[in-house]
């Protein structure tokens, strides 16, 4: 239990006239941030930071409020110099944050906003703390969370997205946030809070694999030429050297080019891999339990956003500068496993949330990304995603048919799915004779591997 600390009168009122000089600094700032923003034509997202904090009940204390901007704090942190304070009044707070979108950016090219918050203080139960967008349409303030997710007095971090644009006035771009407690209880501590707006159409440009596309998928064994590939487009891990020495790097690309082929590099993005060259760039505590059946990979924690986000972006922008075209997201499925098997807990909330975050790194360096697996989720992650990959769908439906129902909202949207079928789980007799109907009636490009993906492949074609 924190005690709550006594602020005198006039410290309060310093706090407020700090607040006004704090705003022309801010006002100065985002000024910078917006012209930045601007010059940066590929963006495909943008991340808002406060232009002003109101009070209408209490005060904010710890200025000044650049604080806020960026997620430094974790556990039971208590760093003054890295968050700010909220102090209710005699009743309870009631506070205002104001954002706006970046020069050359207009209401109508937002599809998405996405709330971020790191907060600190009591639990729920003992204090309510809400936070609310107004939206501008029906002029009323629309709920988006309270502090039901954390921990008491312990950092804890939440997203809330709204896929409307509606949130922003028409006649100056901005974005409204409300905080507030239901009493005077206590103070809270906020460390990050700001707005993510992510644009429409922003993967136009994208490779987008059309439906039917066909597809290879090779992962091991030797890295065959070329010119012995039929398949459109080629899914390989960029960073290896196959059995016959050679490595898909930026010439193997060009020559997939060249022959008016596609290169999709795959990657780990659940999963950490001790033999990978940045493997010493992930800290301890993203790492959890090992990966059953695969020596030296162990599970990531996808709910440290911030800490993934860096290098998750230097893996798809070293693709990029060899020439891929695409991301192979696999291990996105980690809500599948219990906490006993991962050493922690994932929900499909935190899946979506990372996903959306991976999405956002690929999107901005002008990279396809593909959905792997986790099919009952393909209605929350189509919008992300630009094509699907599936394995054993066609075998597992044998039992169970919904995930070929799921992920039919990409052939819906004119996106590939490529389905992988594995030699230990049906013979190439029945790929060709029961699989092969069903993939072509639901427009999906079947292909039959064995289990390890070396080079050989049976299409249904």
């Amino acid at each position: 239990m924190k005690t709550l600390r006594i602020t005198f009168t006039f410290i309060g009122f310093l706090a407020i006239l700090s607040c006004h000089r704090e705003e022309i600094v801010l006002e100065q700032q985002n000024n910078v941030i917006q012209e930045d923003n601007k010059a940066r034509t590929s963006q495909q997202s943008y991340t808002l930071t406060a232009h002003h904090f109101s009070t209408g009940e209490g005060y904010w204390e710890e200025a000044p409020l650049h604080k806020i901007n960026r997620k430094d704090q974790s556990g039971t942190n208590d760093n003054w110099n890295k968050y700010i304070e909220l102090v209710p009044g005699n009743r309870k707070f009631r506070g205002y944050l104001t954002y706006y979108l970046p020069e050359g950016v207009n209401k109508s090219d937002i599809a998405s906003i996405t709330v971020k918050t790191n907060y600190k203080g009591e639990k729920s139960n003992v204090q309510k703390w809400t936070w609310r967008i107004k939206n501008y349409d029906s002029n009323h303030w629309d709920y988006l969370g309270n502090n039901s997710f954390a921990s008491d007095w312990r950092w804890s971090y939440k997203s809330w997205t709204k896929n409307s644009n509606k949130y922003i006035k028409s006649s100056n771009n901005k974005i409204q946030i409300k905080l507030y407690s239901n009493n005077n209880r206590d103070v809270c501590d906020i460390d990050y809070l700001v707005v993510v707006v992510k644009l429409r159409n922003n993967n136009a440009n994208v490779y987008t694999p059309a439906v039917g596309t066909s597809f290879d998928w090779i992962l091991s064994g030797n890295l065959p030429s070329v010119s012995s590939i039929d398949a459109t487009a080629v899914d390989i891990d960029p960073f290896t050297e196959y059995d016959n020495g050679r490595t898909p790097d930026a010439g193997y690309v060009r020559q997939l080019h060249n022959a008016g082929k596609k290169a999709i590099a795959y990657i780990s993005v659940g999963t950490w891999e001790d033999w990978r060259d940045d493997a010493g760039d992930f800290p301890n505590s993203v790492k959890g339990n090992n990966m059953d059946d695969w020596d030296g990979e162990k599970f990531l924690d996808i709910r440290q956003i911030d800490v993934l986000r860096p290098i998750m972006h230097e893996r798809f922008r070293k693709a990029k500068e060899m020439g891929y075209d695409a991301i192979e997201a696999d291990n996105i499925d980690l809500y599948t496993y219990t906490r006993s098997q991962l050493g922690f807990s994932i929900s499909t909330q935190d899946v979506i949330e990372y996903c959306q975050m991976l999405s956002e790194e690929a999107h901005g360096l002008g990279l396809s990304i593909g959905q792997k697996n986790a099919a009952e989720l393909s209605n929350r992650l189509e919008e992300y995603f630009d094509w699907a990959l599936l394995e054993d769908v066609f075998y597992e439906a044998s039992q169970n048919d919904a995930e070929l129902d799921d992920s039919s909202i990409y052939i819906r949207h004119n996106k590939a799915v490529f389905a992988t079928e594995y030699s230990d789980n049906m013979t190439q007799s029945q790929f060709t004779n029961n699989v092969c109907p069903e993939a072509h009636r639901v427009h999906f490009t079947a292909i039959y591997k064995d289990r390890d993906l070396h080079a050989p492949i049976i299409t249904c074609d």
